[in-house]
């Protein structure tokens, strides 16, 4: 059995149009050997099914698959395990000891804040390396029971995908609705050689926890990423184009920015805290890493009738491959200042499930940015 939601072209903006909450994996095929059968029809659905259990054989595929992807084991294992998703686990497994102890006797606190003072650094090292571990295990499960089995296959002009353990779920969408690729690594996974793929499609039918985005490739070799792409997405690009940079010297401003940002809770910490408070300084570092990451992971390139976009935020590398045509709209900011240093924002919008993606690069030089502006103008 399993939950089947249908969509159109013409779909709400939440949700898909129909919602089938517990169905006979029949009844998707049954719509699937349907749908094709029918030509010149314009309005092609989007099909999401949630499944208890993995399906056998997916016998609604009316003709020959022609292009497979499953992931690898091992590199789903080096994903789980250089995912950033450990942080907000830390800080949830934080609140939760902190909640617990409203629970716990006065006098027992007492007594155990008495025995951590007397051994501080041994207790205190010994909790944060659990909440880690507890952490880091928690987030690794979680990738690795989502994205099990992952595959994704190219039928008749449509992406289908397949992923999960405990729950499978089934999404399939048309091509011509993808609007954009987006090429995702963090710094761990730059470090690995390993990236991500996600389309951004005109669509809802995508993953709910990550704003709709559809994974094409959640995790495959960096040098691969094309070579596995372009079967199911044609006009992807056949190799990483080489991009343009920001000057050295604007990467001033990025970690300007970052710095000034933690200039606040540092002037709260110390003012609270007093002494330890200056322990929060240890933010400036951070944040000068920071800004340098972001600045020096900035590049644009036109590339024939694409434009690619790069931006680097909280160590994390994204790249936009984006087809001229579907570009809603785009602007080219400048402030008094900006325009004495001849330098500006470019901004472009595409549609993103049911609302706008708007990928920005900064502090790009003026003639770069209005080179581009001016490109994205010209309409065929």
């Amino acid at each position: 059995m399993e939950q089947l939601k249908i969509e159109t072209a013409g779909h709400e903006s939440h949700r898909p149009e129909v919602t089938l909450p517990v169905v006979s994996e029949s009844v998707r095929e049954e719509i699937e050997r349907k749908r094709l059968a029918v030509k010149g029809n314009s309005t092609t659905p989007d099909l999401t099914t949630d499944q208890s259990a993995k399906p056998t054989v997916d016998s609604s595929t009316p003709l020959a698959t022609t292009h497979r992807y499953e992931i690898n084991p091992h590199d789903l294992n080096v994903f789980a395990l250089t995912s950033f998703g450990i942080l907000p686990l830390m800080g949830i497994l934080a609140a939760l000891y902190g909640k617990i102890q409203e629970y716990i006797p006065q006098r027992l606190v007492n007594t155990v804040t008495k025995e951590i003072i007397s051994q501080s650094i041994l207790i205190i090292s010994g909790i944060v390396l659990l909440i880690v571990i507890i952490a880091v295990v928690g987030s690794y499960l979680s990738l690795v029971q989502k994205y099990y089995k992952f595959t994704l296959t190219s039928e008749s002009n449509q992406l289908k995908t397949y992923q999960g353990l405990f729950q499978r779920k089934s999404v399939t969408i048309p091509i011509n609705r993808i609007q954009a690729l987006r090429v995702k690594q963090n710094v761990l996974r730059q470090w690995a050689k390993i990236s991500t793929v996600q389309a951004l499609a005109a669509s809802s039918a995508g993953d709910d926890d990550k704003g709709n985005d559809m994974m094409i490739l959640p995790v495959i070799k960096t040098h691969d990423v094309f070579n596995q792409l372009k079967p199911f997405v044609s006009w992807a690009p056949d190799q990483f184009i080489s991009l343009e940079r920001l000057p050295r010297q604007n990467y001033f401003y990025f970690i300007r920015n970052a710095i000034l940002w933690t200039l606040i809770p540092i002037a709260g910490c110390i003012y609270f805290f007093r002494l330890w408070g200056a322990f929060s300084l240890l933010l400036l570092i951070i944040a000068f890493f920071l800004g340098w990451y972001s600045s020096s992971n900035t590049g644009w390139q036109l590339h024939g009738d694409q434009l690619i976009m790069q931006s680097g935020w909280l160590f994390t590398r994204t790249e936009f491959i984006i087809p001229k045509k579907n570009v809603q709209s785009f602007s080219l900011n400048q402030s008094i200042w900006m325009s004495h240093k001849k330098l500006a924002h470019l901004r472009v919008n595409v549609r993103h499930g049911n609302h706008n993606e708007q990928v920005e690069i900064r502090y790009v030089p003026f003639k770069d940015a209005e080179k581009i502006f001016n490109w994205l103008r010209i309409r065929n």
